[in-house]
């Protein structure tokens, strides 16, 4: 064979690469997965106009990536086979653990998980000394009102899974952002303040799995976990393993998780159990009467007949499956999103019993601001 002949071939073979996915894209495109999972906008087709002349390739080169015939189907091949060959991925958001665990490792300015798991980031002595000081400050001022308030800060998924997590993350110093927190809050504030990783690690290894394997959140598991020691809190009852574990527990199936969106894997990695704690209240009708546009403002009534106290919750994505629970113990429960909303207003609109503020240990920066609206009222 000549080298034309070759150069023939090899020109074939690469318009034909180019050009047949294409063609076989129009007949299967209703069967392909087309989804955008990568929480942006794709880029339009550009205009080819003489004043832009110079950014069109640019702007093209970037159509075409996102639009790209079978894009779903080739990203999700390549990523698995990352998966398996090598034990990782490649992701700013995703990171591989072991046995299929997934982790959240998106770094910004209010939030770094890695960081948090590795003791990296703990807060210096001064920002403590603040911490305390707008904790203590929001407490008395609610309490003034009659409003008891609690902070519940929640592990996050690497702390209380740290097993799953890869060899090649290293853990610096013990002592971790929010453990030095919750120690200098419980010593220097006489507020309720919760940091229970060493519950959370108990219930997973005596009870059930708490948070999910493909997923940043907890599972209903761990919600139900986390709200039976707040509403015993409330209700100045005692907590213990028996306040949860006297329950039965359901498989209600299975399902994804949002790192598994992120990786645009979740008909891959489809096979973490859902499961539902069975027999809680039963006997008590709860319903969302209210939810704005964006969802991050919701309202709860029940007919829960001996309790009448108000209850806010103060919330980030982890407090929403919490709302069933103490909707089933209080006939008025309220929850905002404490990174869009102000809380503080809400506080006065509302005049609740009880302020709860649900805080993943991953979002402890956006305290200062809320503790400061709670203290202004």
């Amino acid at each position: 064979m000549n080298k034309r002949t070759k150069a023939y071939i090899f020109a074939a073979v690469f318009m034909g690469m180019m050009v047949l996915p294409r063609l076989l894209f129009i007949p299967l495109k209703d069967y392909v997965d087309t989804e955008n999972y990568e929480n942006r906008v794709y880029q339009e087709k550009p205009v080819l106009r003489v004043r832009g002349i110079k950014t069109y390739p640019g702007l093209y080169d970037a159509y075409f990536n996102d639009h790209l015939a079978f894009k779903n189907p080739l990203v999700a091949f390549v990523k698995l086979a990352d998966i398996r060959v090598f034990g990782e991925v490649s992701s700013d958001a995703v990171l591989m653990g072991q046995d299929d665990w997934m982790f959240y490792k998106l770094k910004n300015e209010n939030e770094d998980s890695l960081a948090d798991y590795q003791g990296t980031n703990r807060y210096p002595e001064e920002k403590l000394e603040c911490f305390a000081r707008l904790l203590e400050q929001a407490d008395h001022h609610l309490a003034s009102r009659d409003i008891k308030l609690i902070l519940y800060i929640v592990p996050n998924k690497e702390q209380v899974y740290s097993e799953y997590m890869p060899s090649s993350i290293k853990v610096v110093n013990e002592e971790s952002k929010a453990d030095r927190l919750f120690e200098y809050l419980r010593d220097h504030t006489d507020a309720d303040v919760y940091y229970p990783l060493e519950e959370f690690k108990r219930a997973k290894d005596d009870w059930c799995q708490i948070y999910r394997k493909y997923d940043t959140h907890w599972n209903d598991m761990g919600a139900f976990l986390a709200s039976q020691m707040v509403i015993r809190d409330i209700d100045n009852e005692k907590f213990g393993p028996e306040s949860y574990m006297e329950y039965p527990i359901e498989n209600r199936g299975s399902f994804s998780g949002d790192l598994a969106v992120m990786l645009n894997l979740q008909n891959y990695y489809d096979d973490d159990p859902f499961l539902k704690v069975g027999g809680y209240r039963d006997d008590i009708t709860i319903s969302m009467d209210y939810e704005n546009e964006r969802g991050t403002v919701t309202h709860y009534s029940s007919d829960v007949q001996d309790d009448t106290r108000k209850i806010l919750i103060c919330r980030d994505s982890f407090g929403v499956h919490m709302a069933e629970y103490f909707a089933k113990n209080y006939p008025d429960v309220t929850l905002l999103d404490y990174r869009t909303e102000d809380c503080g207003a809400a506080v006065m609109d509302r005049k609740p019993d009880v302020v709860v503020i649900e805080a993943a240990e991953r979002y402890t920066d956006y305290m200062f601001g809320l503790l400061d609206q709670l203290a202004g009222i």
